[in-house]
């Protein structure tokens, strides 16, 4: 098998595994269901949460063996990045969700009444968020292997659309299992949302020169301001305009990292073609 059919595979076999897993846990708990058996959600939920990292390893094991698993470790534990970057993905996530709340002091004022919250388990939560519900079962697959692949054949604009699309994909069975309702309004916000963070964490990606960690940040404080928002005030659960302006929002960084992401490129193009004809 040639080296190109060699790295085609992988990539399938990444998408196969990651989605079988997920689906494997929809069927796990569905026939749970129909025979009358209990299982825990909170162990089977630390499973799921690991399968792009699970069929990252299988498609690196495949195509590069060893040294390919060493690269991805390398990939999950660069820290030495710009403050900047840090910055930018601890809380870029914060000021959005900021904004979005500050837009609800206009239009339902009254889903901002305060519940009752414990600060320490506010803090809590954000730790237990990073190994238990996504973001480091996640990114060592989606940002460690399946963008850096898709980028040596199509440009980060493609390649991060093509990754929102299988991580939108990779979530369906998985909401399923948990009960969500799968509207087709859901369906659609939720796909935009997923392709406009997919641009953003190729950006972070891209900028930190292949850091996976620093998307592992920006994933769980994502994750942590909507959850810490709903905790914060119980009322929002009640409306749909939360969502609905946080969604915009999103959209709108979402479409500035992909222009940002498109210029990159362009200017690498630029730049390759001019040292080719010189």
């Amino acid at each position: 098998m040639s080296d190109k059919a060699k790295v085609a595979t992988a990539l399938w076999m990444f998408v196969g595994i990651a989605l079988g897993l997920s689906v494997l846990h929809w069927v796990l708990f569905y026939v749970a269901g129909q025979v009358g058996w209990e299982l825990h959600k909170g162990t089977f939920g630390v499973i799921r949460s690991y399968g792009p990292t699970f069929a990252a390893i299988g498609a690196l094991a495949y195509i590069g063996g060893r040294p390919a698993l060493r690269d991805l470790w390398s990939s999950v534990i660069k820290w030495r990045i710009s403050g900047r970057l840090y910055a930018i993905a601890l809380l870029g996530p914060l000021a959005v969700m900021t904004v979005a709340l500050g837009a609800m002091v206009i239009f339902a004022p009254d889903a901002l009444a305060f519940g009752d919250v414990n600060p320490l388990k506010l803090v809590a939560i954000f730790v237990v968020l990073i190994f238990l519900d996504g973001p480091l079962g996640e990114e060592p697959g989606w940002r460690g292997y399946f963008l850096p692949a898709l980028m040596q054949k199509f440009n980060a604009v493609v390649a991060s659309l093509i990754v929102g699309l299988v991580w939108f994909l990779w979530h369906l069975p998985l909401y399923h299992a948990d009960g969500k309702d799968l509207t087709p309004d859901f369906l659609a916000k939720y796909l935009l949302f997923t392709l406009a963070l997919s641009l953003m964490h190729t950006w972070l990606f891209n900028r930190s020169g292949g850091s996976v960690l620093l998307n592992v940040l920006f994933h769980n404080m994502t994750n942590y301001v909507v959850l810490t928002a709903f905790t914060l005030y119980p009322a929002l659960k009640e409306t749909g305009l939360d969502n609905q302006i946080y969604l915009y929002i999103v959209l709108a960084v979402g479409a500035l990292a992909a222009w940002s992401l498109w210029q990159s490129n362009k200017a690498s193009t630029s730049g390759a073609g001019t040292k080719s004809s010189a």
